[in-house]
């Protein structure tokens, strides 16, 4: 199977999820960007 993110970017995410969850306001860079190719197909 193929990782969609890396290890890296697993622990920012977790991180900014876990700030926000203690109530500290963030407003973190995005981290990844997940998308499909065929999104736009009619």
């Amino acid at each position: 199977m193929t990782t969609l993110i890396t290890t890296d970017e697993r622990m920012r995410l977790l991180m900014s999820s876990q700030a926000r969850a203690a109530g500290q306001y963030t407003d973190p860079k995005p981290v990844v960007r997940l998308f499909t190719p065929d999104a736009h197909v009619i």
